[in-house]
Protein backbone atom coordinates (compact mmCIF):
# COMPACT_ATOMS: atom_id res chain seq x y z
CA UNK A 1 0.00 0.00 0.00
CA UNK A 2 1.54 3.50 -1.04
CA UNK A 3 2.17 6.07 1.92
CA UNK A 4 0.05 9.18 2.07
CA UNK A 5 2.53 12.08 1.24
CA UNK A 6 2.58 14.79 4.19
CA UNK A 7 2.03 18.34 4.17
CA UNK A 8 4.88 19.22 4.00
CA UNK A 9 6.80 16.90 1.10
CA UNK A 10 3.68 18.05 -1.00
CA UNK A 11 4.29 21.58 -0.46
CA UNK A 12 8.50 21.02 -1.51
CA UNK A 13 6.87 18.86 -4.39
CA UNK A 14 4.75 21.67 -5.76
CA UNK A 15 7.48 24.72 -5.39
CA UNK A 16 9.85 22.55 -7.23
CA UNK A 17 8.27 21.25 -9.73
CA UNK A 18 7.06 17.64 -9.18
CA UNK A 19 10.42 16.28 -8.09
CA UNK A 20 10.40 13.15 -4.81
CA UNK A 21 10.44 14.72 -1.66
CA UNK A 22 14.30 13.12 -0.28
CA UNK A 23 15.69 14.49 -3.68
CA UNK A 24 14.53 17.54 -3.32
CA UNK A 25 16.27 17.89 0.14
CA UNK A 26 19.61 16.80 -1.23
CA UNK A 27 19.53 19.34 -4.27
CA UNK A 28 19.08 21.87 -1.18
CA UNK A 29 22.34 20.54 0.42
CA UNK A 30 24.06 20.66 -2.25
CA UNK A 31 23.45 24.46 -3.05
CA UNK A 32 24.38 25.38 0.23
CA UNK A 33 27.50 23.90 -0.52
CA UNK A 34 27.67 25.72 -4.01
CA UNK A 35 26.71 28.90 -2.14
CA UNK A 36 29.56 28.89 0.52
CA UNK A 37 31.97 27.64 -1.97
CA UNK A 38 33.83 25.61 0.68
CA UNK A 39 36.43 22.86 -0.30
CA UNK A 40 35.86 19.74 0.72
CA UNK A 41 35.85 17.15 2.07
CA UNK A 42 35.60 17.34 5.42
CA UNK A 43 32.39 19.84 4.89
CA UNK A 44 32.41 21.58 8.44
CA UNK A 45 28.70 22.25 9.39
CA UNK A 46 30.03 25.18 11.40
CA UNK A 47 30.92 27.19 8.17
CA UNK A 48 27.77 26.50 6.98
CA UNK A 49 25.97 27.89 9.93
CA UNK A 50 27.91 31.14 9.59
CA UNK A 51 27.36 31.37 6.14
CA UNK A 52 23.45 31.53 6.46
CA UNK A 53 23.96 33.70 9.54
CA UNK A 54 22.75 31.34 11.79
CA UNK A 55 23.63 31.70 15.60
CA UNK A 56 24.59 28.98 17.81
CA UNK A 57 23.80 28.49 21.42
CA UNK A 58 24.77 26.31 24.38
CA UNK A 59 22.40 25.04 27.33
CA UNK A 60 21.70 22.22 28.49
CA UNK A 61 19.33 19.98 26.68
CA UNK A 62 18.08 16.85 26.90
CA UNK A 63 18.49 16.66 22.85
CA UNK A 64 21.04 16.71 20.60
CA UNK A 65 20.02 19.50 19.10
CA UNK A 66 17.28 21.94 18.43
CA UNK A 67 15.93 24.38 16.00
CA UNK A 68 13.98 27.66 16.73
CA UNK A 69 12.60 30.42 15.34
CA UNK A 70 11.64 31.07 11.66
CA UNK A 71 13.21 32.63 8.62
CA UNK A 72 13.48 36.34 8.91
CA UNK A 73 12.66 36.21 12.89
CA UNK A 74 16.58 35.49 14.34
CA UNK A 75 16.24 31.59 13.89
CA UNK A 76 19.01 29.45 15.78
CA UNK A 77 20.11 26.48 16.60
CA UNK A 78 20.88 25.30 20.38
CA UNK A 79 22.96 22.59 21.16
CA UNK A 80 24.15 21.02 24.85
CA UNK A 81 28.02 21.71 23.96
CA UNK A 82 30.54 22.88 22.45
CA UNK A 83 32.76 20.60 19.73
CA UNK A 84 35.61 21.40 21.34
CA UNK A 85 35.21 19.62 24.55
CA UNK A 86 34.22 16.10 22.86
CA UNK A 87 35.97 13.18 21.71
CA UNK A 88 36.51 12.36 18.45
CA UNK A 89 33.20 10.27 18.27
CA UNK A 90 30.90 12.08 20.10
CA UNK A 91 32.50 15.46 17.89
CA UNK A 92 31.22 13.65 14.85
CA UNK A 93 28.21 12.83 16.33
CA UNK A 94 27.29 16.12 16.57
CA UNK A 95 28.04 17.01 13.41
CA UNK A 96 25.88 15.42 11.64
CA UNK A 97 23.07 16.76 14.73
CA UNK A 98 24.29 20.31 13.52
CA UNK A 99 23.94 19.22 9.95
CA UNK A 100 20.34 18.18 10.82
CA UNK A 101 19.33 20.87 12.51
CA UNK A 102 20.42 23.91 9.13
CA UNK A 103 18.03 21.25 7.35
CA UNK A 104 15.20 22.34 9.45
CA UNK A 105 16.18 26.17 8.10
CA UNK A 106 16.90 25.78 4.62
CA UNK A 107 13.92 23.56 4.22
CA UNK A 108 11.52 26.43 6.31
CA UNK A 109 13.10 29.09 4.29
CA UNK A 110 12.22 27.36 0.74
CA UNK A 111 8.57 26.65 2.36
CA UNK A 112 8.08 29.77 4.43
CA UNK A 113 4.56 31.06 2.97
CA UNK A 114 3.42 28.20 1.34
CA UNK A 115 2.44 26.23 4.18
CA UNK A 116 1.07 26.93 7.75
CA UNK A 117 3.51 27.94 10.58
CA UNK A 118 1.16 25.51 12.96
CA UNK A 119 3.25 22.77 11.04
CA UNK A 120 6.20 23.35 12.47
CA UNK A 121 5.52 24.27 15.75
CA UNK A 122 6.35 20.28 17.00
CA UNK A 123 8.62 17.78 16.09
CA UNK A 124 7.37 15.90 12.45
CA UNK A 125 8.51 12.95 11.81
CA UNK A 126 8.51 13.33 8.09
CA UNK A 127 10.47 16.93 8.59
CA UNK A 128 13.13 14.53 10.60
CA UNK A 129 13.41 12.12 7.50
CA UNK A 130 13.75 15.59 5.20
CA UNK A 131 16.17 16.79 7.21
CA UNK A 132 18.51 13.55 7.72
CA UNK A 133 18.61 12.87 3.93
CA UNK A 134 19.45 16.64 3.79
CA UNK A 135 22.57 16.26 6.32
CA UNK A 136 23.90 13.14 4.82
CA UNK A 137 24.11 15.19 1.79
CA UNK A 138 25.55 18.15 3.21
CA UNK A 139 28.15 15.82 5.00
CA UNK A 140 28.64 13.49 2.28
CA UNK A 141 28.04 14.70 -0.76
CA UNK A 142 27.01 12.44 -3.53
CA UNK A 143 29.35 13.42 -5.78
CA UNK A 144 32.52 13.10 -3.93
CA UNK A 145 31.83 10.17 -1.95
CA UNK A 146 31.18 8.06 -4.81
CA UNK A 147 34.44 9.07 -6.73
CA UNK A 148 36.12 8.28 -3.45
CA UNK A 149 34.43 4.74 -2.64
CA UNK A 150 35.37 3.83 -6.83
CA UNK A 151 38.45 4.89 -5.79
CA UNK A 152 39.33 2.59 -2.84
CA UNK A 153 36.62 0.27 -2.84
CA UNK A 154 33.99 -0.70 -0.62
CA UNK A 155 36.00 -2.15 1.76
CA UNK A 156 36.32 -1.83 5.54
CA UNK A 157 39.38 -0.39 5.58
CA UNK A 158 37.88 2.10 3.17
CA UNK A 159 34.96 3.02 5.58
CA UNK A 160 37.57 3.63 8.62
CA UNK A 161 39.71 5.58 6.20
CA UNK A 162 36.92 8.17 4.67
CA UNK A 163 35.31 8.25 8.01
CA UNK A 164 38.28 10.38 9.02
CA UNK A 165 38.36 12.18 5.54
CA UNK A 166 34.59 13.41 6.16
CA UNK A 167 34.30 13.65 9.80
CA UNK A 168 31.73 11.35 10.50
CA UNK A 169 30.64 8.39 12.25
CA UNK A 170 31.35 5.17 11.22
CA UNK A 171 27.70 4.17 11.02
CA UNK A 172 26.38 7.68 9.05
CA UNK A 173 29.24 6.48 6.48
CA UNK A 174 27.62 2.97 6.45
CA UNK A 175 24.54 4.19 6.04
CA UNK A 176 24.99 6.66 3.30
CA UNK A 177 27.16 3.87 1.38
CA UNK A 178 24.02 1.44 1.70
CA UNK A 179 21.95 4.27 0.69
CA UNK A 180 23.78 4.64 -2.78
CA UNK A 181 24.29 1.20 -3.39
CA UNK A 182 20.74 -0.31 -2.74
CA UNK A 183 20.24 -3.53 -2.71
CA UNK A 184 23.43 -4.68 -3.72
CA UNK A 185 25.25 -3.54 -0.16
CA UNK A 186 24.81 -4.31 3.80
CA UNK A 187 26.65 -3.30 6.28
CA UNK A 188 26.96 -4.76 10.09
CA UNK A 189 28.88 -4.87 13.27
CA UNK A 190 29.49 -8.23 15.06
CA UNK A 191 30.57 -8.99 18.64
CA UNK A 192 31.30 -12.06 20.41
CA UNK A 193 30.02 -12.69 23.79
CA UNK A 194 30.13 -16.35 25.45
CA UNK A 195 31.61 -17.57 22.19
CA UNK A 196 28.51 -16.63 20.15
CA UNK A 197 28.62 -13.71 17.25
CA UNK A 198 25.93 -11.24 17.81
CA UNK A 199 24.42 -8.55 15.70
CA UNK A 200 24.76 -5.53 17.18
CA UNK A 201 24.15 -2.95 14.61
CA UNK A 202 23.08 -3.75 10.61
CA UNK A 203 22.03 -1.31 8.01
CA UNK A 204 19.89 -1.00 6.06
CA UNK A 205 16.77 -2.22 8.75
CA UNK A 206 15.45 -3.98 5.60
CA UNK A 207 16.29 -6.01 2.61
CA UNK A 208 14.16 -6.07 -0.13
CA UNK A 209 13.41 -9.83 -1.78
CA UNK A 210 11.37 -11.21 -4.59
CA UNK A 211 9.40 -14.13 -4.29
CA UNK A 212 7.58 -15.45 -7.50
CA UNK A 213 4.07 -16.96 -7.22
CA UNK A 214 3.83 -19.69 -9.50
CA UNK A 215 0.10 -19.96 -9.36
CA UNK A 216 -0.43 -16.17 -10.58
CA UNK A 217 3.30 -15.87 -12.47
CA UNK A 218 3.64 -12.29 -11.04
CA UNK A 219 6.60 -11.06 -8.49
CA UNK A 220 5.89 -10.33 -4.91
CA UNK A 221 7.81 -7.81 -3.32
CA UNK A 222 8.81 -8.16 0.39
CA UNK A 223 11.08 -7.15 2.67
CA UNK A 224 14.12 -9.27 5.13
CA UNK A 225 13.89 -8.28 8.35
CA UNK A 226 17.76 -7.57 8.87
CA UNK A 227 18.06 -7.11 12.45
CA UNK A 228 16.79 -10.60 12.97
CA UNK A 229 19.58 -11.85 10.76
CA UNK A 230 22.44 -14.85 12.44
CA UNK A 231 25.14 -16.21 10.62
CA UNK A 232 25.95 -19.32 9.87
CA UNK A 233 28.73 -20.22 12.07
CA UNK A 234 30.84 -22.62 10.51
CA UNK A 235 34.35 -22.10 12.25
CA UNK A 236 35.38 -20.89 8.58
CA UNK A 237 32.88 -17.56 7.75
CA UNK A 238 34.87 -14.30 7.94
CA UNK A 239 33.10 -13.13 10.95
CA UNK A 240 34.64 -15.66 13.08
CA UNK A 241 38.12 -15.51 11.71
CA UNK A 242 38.43 -11.47 12.03
CA UNK A 243 37.97 -11.92 15.68
CA UNK A 244 41.53 -13.95 15.57
CA UNK A 245 43.24 -12.11 12.91
CA UNK A 246 43.90 -8.36 12.63
CA UNK A 247 43.71 -8.96 8.98
CA UNK A 248 40.63 -8.44 6.65
CA UNK A 249 39.09 -11.65 5.53
CA UNK A 250 37.89 -12.37 2.25
CA UNK A 251 35.22 -14.84 1.46
CA UNK A 252 31.61 -15.89 0.68
CA UNK A 253 29.85 -16.11 4.02
CA UNK A 254 26.33 -17.51 4.86
CA UNK A 255 23.25 -16.27 6.60
CA UNK A 256 19.94 -17.03 7.97
CA UNK A 257 17.34 -14.40 6.68
CA UNK A 258 13.85 -15.49 7.67
CA UNK A 259 14.28 -18.77 8.14
CA UNK A 260 16.39 -19.18 4.67
CA UNK A 261 19.83 -19.42 3.72
CA UNK A 262 21.22 -16.93 1.90
CA UNK A 263 24.89 -15.80 0.88
CA UNK A 264 26.89 -12.92 0.46
CA UNK A 265 30.46 -11.78 -0.58
CA UNK A 266 31.83 -10.71 2.60
CA UNK A 267 35.05 -8.72 3.78
CA UNK A 268 35.33 -8.44 7.68
CA UNK A 269 37.51 -6.64 9.99
CA UNK A 270 37.92 -5.86 13.21
CA UNK A 271 37.79 -2.70 14.49
CA UNK A 272 40.81 -0.99 16.60
CA UNK A 273 39.76 -0.59 19.99
CA UNK A 274 36.15 -1.12 19.92
CA UNK A 275 35.80 -5.79 20.42
CA UNK A 276 33.41 -5.49 17.08
CA UNK A 277 34.14 -6.49 13.79
CA UNK A 278 32.52 -4.89 10.75
CA UNK A 279 31.70 -6.69 7.68
CA UNK A 280 30.35 -5.49 4.35
CA UNK A 281 28.08 -7.91 2.27
CA UNK A 282 27.98 -7.29 -1.04
CA UNK A 283 26.90 -8.83 -4.59
CA UNK A 284 29.70 -8.95 -6.56
CA UNK A 285 28.16 -7.41 -10.22
CA UNK A 286 29.00 -4.65 -12.15
CA UNK A 287 26.06 -2.99 -10.96
CA UNK A 288 26.71 -3.47 -7.51
CA UNK A 289 30.36 -1.84 -8.01
CA UNK A 290 28.91 1.17 -10.09
CA UNK A 291 25.29 1.81 -9.99
CA UNK A 292 24.13 5.11 -8.58
CA UNK A 293 21.06 6.92 -9.17
CA UNK A 294 21.29 9.61 -11.62
CA UNK A 295 19.41 12.83 -9.89
CA UNK A 296 18.64 15.85 -12.44
CA UNK A 297 16.66 17.89 -10.96
CA UNK A 298 14.31 20.18 -13.08
CA UNK A 299 14.27 24.09 -13.14
CA UNK A 300 12.11 25.10 -9.96
CA UNK A 301 8.91 27.24 -10.71
CA UNK A 302 9.24 30.68 -9.90
CA UNK A 303 7.39 31.82 -6.74
CA UNK A 304 5.35 33.74 -8.04
CA UNK A 305 3.67 31.44 -9.98
CA UNK A 306 2.84 28.83 -7.79
CA UNK A 307 0.10 29.51 -5.55
CA UNK A 308 0.13 28.56 -1.83
CA UNK A 309 -1.38 25.12 -0.44
CA UNK A 310 -4.62 26.97 0.53
CA UNK A 311 -5.13 28.37 -3.12
CA UNK A 312 -5.00 25.25 -5.05
CA UNK A 313 -8.05 23.65 -6.15
CA UNK A 314 -9.30 20.76 -4.01
CA UNK A 315 -9.19 16.86 -5.56
CA UNK A 316 -12.19 16.36 -4.64
CA UNK A 317 -16.12 17.36 -5.19
CA UNK A 318 -16.78 19.26 -2.06
CA UNK A 319 -20.21 17.88 -1.91
CA UNK A 320 -18.23 14.90 -0.90
CA UNK A 321 -17.11 15.74 2.22
CA UNK A 322 -20.43 16.83 4.06
CA UNK A 323 -18.97 19.63 5.19
CA UNK A 324 -21.77 22.89 4.58
CA UNK A 325 -18.62 25.68 4.47
CA UNK A 326 -17.40 23.62 1.49
CA UNK A 327 -20.39 23.43 -0.72
CA UNK A 328 -20.33 25.74 -3.80
CA UNK A 329 -22.23 28.25 -3.67
CA UNK A 330 -25.47 28.19 -5.61
CA UNK A 331 -26.48 28.79 -9.37
CA UNK A 332 -27.42 32.48 -10.09
CA UNK A 333 -30.70 30.77 -11.48
CA UNK A 334 -31.33 29.49 -7.96
CA UNK A 335 -30.46 32.97 -6.30
CA UNK A 336 -32.77 35.16 -8.45
CA UNK A 337 -35.55 32.77 -7.21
Amino acid sequence: MRSRIGPISAALTKVFGGNKPFTIARSLARDVIAESRLAGPPFDPFKFTRMLNLRIEYAPIEAEGVFTGLPGEDPKIVLPRPADSLPTRKRRRLNFTLAHEIGHYVIRRELYGFVPISIFATENTEEEALCSVFAAELLMPSNTIVRDFRSLGLLPEAFCTLGDRYDVSLQSLLCRATELWRGHLIAALWAKRDGQFTLTWITPKRQQKVVLTYSKRRRVYEAYRMDKMMLCDTGHSTIERAFDCAEPQYAKDYFIMDGKKTWWNTTSMRLPGSGLVLSIMRRDSKESRTRLPQVRMRPRQPFSEVKPPFQQSLPFAPRQLGVPGLLPPPPQAEMER
